[in-house]
């Protein structure tokens, strides 16, 4: 599936899907079984929109900090980054000479870092004040536990190299060559100790953030996804053509394969929430979303439409090892949508482990969302839409019951 430059633009099924109506589908054939429509969650919230902001250009790219308090916009027509506040007023703008490739803003908004096309890589503080600039083209992120900025190369800008990390200052402290493999993918724990690189030949290799190599390399029938939890041990997680695979690292610090699951179709994309994996898959088969145990590898549930989406959806998660007993954090993966029901009408939704809808977030995008981001803690949701010449971001925080009286634009949670 194209990757999309961020756009997000779906078919009616995958409303039917995730939310059931009075028109659900039924199976023509026993390769598409019948939609199971996902109900409710109990514990729903209203996502509010809060503001909505024009830049007077196309959007590219739009990054939320996980504290929900800046928000970093890159746009092209003209080229420029810009970095807004939480009441979506501009703090500093920013010209650019070349479109922005990729981008990253750390959890506090202090550090945000650009990859531009012309082979640099910059970073600046949230004043606007650039730090340093080095030259690379790659996906920059954002290691704030660590105090670190970490170059991917996802492209084969630098067919030698699969990453470099750098420090807060600009000092390089480790580099990491691709002389045995092309790196395709890369999955960092949410520790930030350690991350996994998947290569062209389905090997898995661990290391340290830092550069440092970590651990016995594994082999899997890979297609460049992964996954990697930290707690309680670490874990890597490899999708295959139809299987999914789970391993663990042991006692005697050796990859322990924990199982191995055949899968009905092929799916893209996974991400660990909680004890769960979740899978997301768009081909001309259809669409899938579905959840793993990942102990265990057993299905939990799974949805399936045989009509595929216009555009693979981008899938953030809602899940963190820090939660308090007064304010426990929900676990949930994001999914954009097409609802089918207007022209342009566009729905973010969170569905919960069991599969059920937490929330949803109606866009009106004419062309399309090209980028959102998500916060956990507060729970907040971005989206930038690439309206030609006339892109807008819109931020929304999610409310317990309805939207304030005066926001006409949120109306109430209804499934």
């Amino acid at each position: 599936m194209a990757k999309i430059k961020h756009r997000v633009i779906f078919c009616i099924a995958f409303y039917t899907l995730m939310i059931g109506c009075s028109t659900q589908p039924t199976a023509s054939s026993s390769e598409h079984p019948v939609v199971i429509p996902a109900a409710a969650a109990e514990a729903v919230t209203t996502a509010c929109k809060k503001w909505r902001f024009f830049p007077q250009a196309h959007i590219s790219h739009v990054s939320l900090s996980k504290n929900a308090k800046h928000v970093l916009v890159s746009t092209s027509d003209p080229l420029r980054a810009q970095l807004l506040t939480k009441q979506g007023k501009v703090k500093w703008s920013r010209p650019l000479k070349q479109p922005v490739r990729a981008q990253a803003i750390s959890e506090s908004g202090d550090l945000i870092a650009l990859s531009t096309y012309d082979n640099k890589l910059q970073v600046f503080d949230s004043s606007g004040r650039k730090k340093w600039e080095r030259e690379h083209l790659g996906r920059p992120i954002i290691l704030e536990r660590k105090k670190l900025v970490l170059l991917f190369n996802d492209d084969d800008a630098d067919a030698k190299t699969a990453f470099i990390t750098y420090d807060f200052s600009g000092r390089k402290v480790g580099e990491v060559k691709a002389s045995r493999f092309e790196p395709l993918e890369m999955a960092i724990a949410e520790n930030q100790e350690f991350v996994a690189l998947i290569g062209s030949k389905g090997n898995i290799t661990t290391y340290a953030t830092e550069g440092k190599p970590l651990w016995q390399e594994l082999t899997s029938k890979g297609s460049g996804a992964i996954a990697l939890t930290a707690n309680p041990n670490p874990r890597v997680f490899a999708l295959g053509a139809k299987e999914l695979s789970g391993f663990e690292l042991g006692s005697s610090k050796k990859w322990v394969n924990l199982w191995k699951t055949s899968l009905k179709r092929r799916f893209e994309t996974i991400k660990p929430v909680g004890n769960a994996v979740f899978l997301y898959g768009n081909s001309q088969q259809g669409q899938a979303l579905a959840a793993l145990d990942a102990t265990t590898g057993k299905l939990l549930w799974e949805r399936f439409y045989p009509l595929p989406a216009n555009y693979s959806s981008l899938v953030f998660t809602n899940s963190s090892s820090q939660t308090s007993a007064k304010e426990p954090l929900r676990q949930y993966a994001s999914v954009a949508i097409d609802d089918g029901v207007q022209a342009g009408m566009l729905q973010i939704l969170g569905v919960n482990l069991q599969g059920n809808a937490l929330w949803k977030a109606a866009i009106e995008a004419e062309s399309g969302i090209y980028s959102y981001d998500l916060s956990s803690k507060p729970e907040a949701l971005v989206v930038g839409a690439g309206e030609p010449g006339n892109g807008f971001i819109e931020f929304y925080r999610f409310e317990k019951g309805l939207c304030g009286k005066t926001n006409k634009n949120s109306p109430p949670l209804k499934f």
